[in-house]
């Protein structure tokens, strides 16, 4: 066998069927990558996946260097490989899969030789003390990545014994000072608490505390703020940026979210399909783009500002499956610039685009006659109806509101001790007026835990509010009826006219059913239909609608992508012909170039049915782009409310500001420009509000004479419209940034 290399010259793996190549020198590659300053080399890794239908090449032939104490961002959509090149680093591949070929030089020590990682087994003494103590992980999902029948000291102890000869005492006190190093607010008594009394910011501190226990020289990072709220990754962003200036780490941060590599890389590697599509300096990728994959990933990034009236860039298709790997450039079958004979039947080359900035494409092999550049396609007039004008379908000052929320509050019980004796309340929803007008689409924003869902869910009354009024009016006829007072028998008409779209694609259907079932599932409940033959032409045309088969509705939820499952559960909420959507987070869990095409979709299924929607999310540049009017919630309240120009242009509440600061802007030359507003950790306790203005214990433009006594009422803001409310004292003194002026 021998060594493929590319036209830099770098060894790119073993190509299966040749002869061996010669064994590289650890000592030669060691001095090497000193002289480079690279603490990890990943040369032409191949890890697959065998079954007993296929080989399934999840990574196959990535090359990628990690510079000592910088930051590289690896990007791409789901299915290209990241997650899996960070576990093949550290040994954590699961079966079937294995490393058939490359290298993982690791030289944390520039005078010791390199260690390949790829020849240790991967259930060895060796790789174990790698792992975790000289690379540290921080995965995904900290609420699935902690244990929740052990604290998390224990936790954070057992990792620190595992790699340092120390007692449990002394354990103990690494721990409490580590938990302190991340920013935990009373480390002490955190250590005994479980992970499911954190919030998910908390927690994923602690996951951070655990990897950087041992003072790894490197942190793999997988995703590590892709649930999180805008706040909570402002400051998980900072702590890894702080933390890598304290100790010289480097780190390797695998995301799909551009603003978050705009803001931290140094260097970023471009995946798609399990190959390196292009790599650079981050100024090198977001000015000059050379492969047109990252291009296409930078267009469809909705950003703060952008005209409403733009549709989103979407990438056409989606990614294909590994075991189903398309010939020549994996791209081809998506890419605008598609040379056939050429794209389609041979696998483009490495090529030097400019000082250290590689692309794998055609259009940069100089015998190769570039095509002309394809213009943008036109807007779907056919289905998109005011596809120029994305106002709402009735003008706000004539529509009579199609719900109206008044005093609405949702309080849930705090149970304690063997016979869950009451010992207190959480306020999730406290005293909250609504409207939501027909045709528009109406943004409820706020960090994780503030009650946006909460909310939702009781306007859908998938809930029972404590108290309050959520009063509906058909706008195709009948009388208006106050759904908080309704018994569940009596809500089952009103099942079909206000429907929900989930967060989690995934654990939102049931995987026991087709699509057909699950989408036709509602009419069963709330109509009593059989399904029948007209049930299933009714599933198909649905289906067409959202951009599925219709010979997929007897396939089941695992046989789809997150992308193709979110438009499962779109299907399924707009089988019945509601007038108002909630949409739960509903974009959040998905790729970048995912969430363009659903947030297409949305827009152009709004215009076709005539739908209402109310938008749960904490992602502001998506809220901008969708939504007419905005609402901000804080602690189980509305603090501030107005059309979604004035809120971002001028806010009205402290709150708002932090929040619009706090956004990731997907330009490098902007990083660092003092427009972040750093909000205190220390979320207050909702069974224990602040008095007083609940905001004040963390804004920083509190008062001592009126924010701890008084509550604010939401009331006319002097900054906006006659239609813009604020819940701040000092509303009309306050000179707040919105998001086109920069703070110092």
């Amino acid at each position: 066998m021998t060594a493929h290399r590319d036209d830099t010259g770098r060894g790119v793996g073993v190509v299966a069927g040749l002869d061996s190549p010669a064994p590289a020198d650890p000592r030669q590659v060691g001095r090497e990558l000193a002289a480079s300053g690279t603490i990890l080399r990943i040369d032409g890794l191949r890890t697959y996946f065998h079954t007993d239908e296929s080989v399934v090449k999840a990574v196959d032939g990535v090359s990628l260097d990690v510079p000592r104490g910088r930051t590289i961002c690896v990007v791409g959509e789901s299915g290209c490989g990241k997650s899996i090149t960070a576990r093949s680093v550290l040994g954590l591949v699961d079966a079937p899969g294995r490393i058939e070929a490359g290298h993982l030089w690791w030289h944390p020590d520039p005078e010791a030789p390199a260690v390949d990682l790829a020849a240790l087994d991967p259930h060895g003494a060796e790789i174990r003390q790698v792992r975790g103590g000289q690379i540290g992980m921080v995965f995904q999902e900290p609420m699935a990545s902690l244990s929740p029948m052990y604290s998390i000291g224990d936790q954070l102890v057992q990792a620190i014994r595992l790699h340092r000869p120390v007692s449990a005492a002394e354990a103990k006190e690494l721990a409490i000072a580590q938990l302190a190093r991340v920013g935990i607010p009373q480390p002490e008594r955190r250590f005994d608490s479980y992970s499911f009394q954190l919030s998910g910011g908390m927690c994923q501190r602690v996951m951070i505390a655990i990897a950087l226990s041992c003072d790894p020289a490197l942190l793999i990072a997988d995703e590590p703020t892709t649930a999180l709220d805008v706040t909570t990754q402002a400051r998980i962003l900072d702590l890894i940026a702080q933390l890598q200036d304290e100790t010289g780490m480097s780190v390797m941060f695998i995301t799909h979210d551009l603003g978050v590599v705009a803001e931290i890389a140094d260097d970023v590697t471009v995946m798609y399909l399990g190959t390196v599509a292009e790599q650079g300096s981050v100024t090198d990728i977001f000015d000059r783009p050379e492969h047109p994959y990252t291009r296409a990933l930078l267009e469809s990034v909705p950003t703060l500002g952008q005209a409403r009236s733009e549709r989103l860039a979407a990438i056409a298709g989606m990614v294909p499956s590994p075991d189903d790997r398309p010939t020549g450039c994996p791209f081809h079958t998506r890419c605008p610039s598609v040379m056939p004979g050429l794209c389609d039947v041979t696998p483009p080359a490495v090529r030097q685009v400019g000082d250290r900035h590689e692309a794998a494409c055609h259009l940069h092999d100089p015998d190769v006659e570039r095509p002309p550049v394809p213009a943008a396609p036109a807007p779907n007039t056919a289905t998109l109806t005011g596809a120029e004008d994305r106002s709402p379908a009735v003008a706000p000052d004539e529509a009579e509101p199609l719900l109206s929320v008044r005093g609405l509050r949702m309080t849930f019980p705090v149970k304690k001790g063997f016979f869950g004796r009451t010992v207190g309340h959480v306020q999730a929803v406290d005293d909250v007026d609504l409207d939501i007008r027909p045709g528009e689409t109406l943004g409820l924003v706020g960090e994780s835990g503030c009650g946006k869902t909460t909310l939702g869910r009781c306007i859908a009354r998938a809930l029972d509010p404590t108290a309050g009024t959520i009063r509906y009016r058909d706008p195709r006829g009948g009388a208006e009826v106050d759904l908080a007072q309704l018994e569940a028998n009596q809500l089952r008409p009103y099942r079909e006219h206000i429907r929900v779209i989930f967060q989690d694609p995934f654990g939102s259907l049931n995987p026991r059913k087709t699509l057909l079932q699950l989408i036709a599932e509602p009419l069963r409940h709330i109509r009593s239909e059989r399904v029948d033959s007209s049930i299933e032409d009714r599933v198909a045309a649905m289906l067409r609608r959202v951009g599925l088969r219709p010979e997929f509705m007897r396939r089941y939820p695992h046989a789809f992508s997150g992308g193709q499952r979110q438009r499962i559960n779109i299907a399924r909420a707009l089988i019945t012909n509601p007038r108002l959507v909630i949409a739960d987070e509903a974009v959040s869990a998905l790729d970048v170039s995912i969430r363009a095409q659903i947030l297409n979709l949305l827009s152009d299924l709004q215009d076709e049915y005539q739908l209402t929607y109310l938008f749960i999310s904490h992602d502001l540049s998506v809220v901008e782009h969708i939504c007419d009017r905005v609402a901000v919630m804080y602690l189980g309240r509305i603090v501030e409310q107005a059309e979604t120009e004035e809120v971002f242009q001028r806010p009205g509440h402290p709150y708002t500001e932090a929040l619009l600061s706090a956004v990731p802007v997907p330009d490098p030359h902007l990083r660092g420009a003092g427009r972040r507003i750093r909000l205190a950790d220390d979320l207050p306790d909702p069974a224990n509000p602040p008095s007083g203005c609940p905001f004040h214990t963390r804004c920083p433009h509190r008062r001592a004479e009126r924010c701890a006594d008084e509550r604010p009422l939401l009331q006319l803001s002097p900054t906006g419209s006659s239609e813009h409310l604020a819940a701040c004292h000092y509303a009309d003194e306050l000179s707040l940034a919105g998001v086109a002026d920069p703070l110092s």
